[in-house]
């Protein structure tokens, strides 16, 4: 599938493919911070009663890695070209 004609369709369909990354990204994000809390819960190192509180946390930290890491392959992609 194509997109429309002309430079305005061109940079729609550029954003349409950066919002479905980002919604890959924040799904990732979403479900590796899942897998660690229950983990975590699991081996007994956090309560149910606190998952709220300790799920906020790794999320955060969860998110400001894969941000990094995809702002550090975007400097890398520039520096290559």
């Amino acid at each position: 599938m194509g997109f429309p004609a002309g430079p305005e369709g061109k940079r729609q369909h550029i954003r349409r493919e950066e919002n479905d990354m980002s919604s890959k990204n924040d799904e990732m994000i979403l479900k590796t911070a899942k897998e660690i809390v229950v983990k975590f819960i699991e081996v007994g190192n956090i309560s149910p009663t606190s998952f709220h509180d300790h799920f906020r946390n790794i999320y955060t930290t969860v998110e400001a890695a894969v941000n990094e890491a995809a702002e550090r392959a975007g400097r890398q992609e520039k520096q290559e070209k």
